[in-house]
């Protein structure tokens, strides 16, 4: 649990500094709520994470989550490695 606790809090640091592309919320529980900027980066962020053997649930079905997609927060080795998945994929 303290690790979970750990990766949770320096996951959240960096979607901070993700912004404006990314914002988080609901920040309770093992999970983050992650909103995208656009829709079309959502969907390209998707794929490029399934790939990248990194699975997140879309709320594309809610109609207030859009936007969204939710990610269960695990280690914080295996949240780097999310982390960096996620920058290459703006920085390109």
């Amino acid at each position: 649990v303290k690790e979970v606790n750990l990766a949770k809090k320096e996951f959240v640091k960096f979607i901070r500094t993700m912004s404006p592309n990314l914002e988080s919320f609901n920040e309770n529980g093992n999970f983050l709520l992650v909103r995208v900027s656009r829709q079309e980066n959502k969907k390209g962020l998707i794929a490029y994470l399934e790939s990248s053997d990194i699975f997140v649930r879309d709320f594309s079905h809610s109609s207030l989550l859009l936007d969204c997609f939710r990610i269960t927060i695990g280690t914080r080795e295996q949240m780097k490695r999310v982390q960096v998945a996620i920058k290459k994929y703006f920085d390109k």
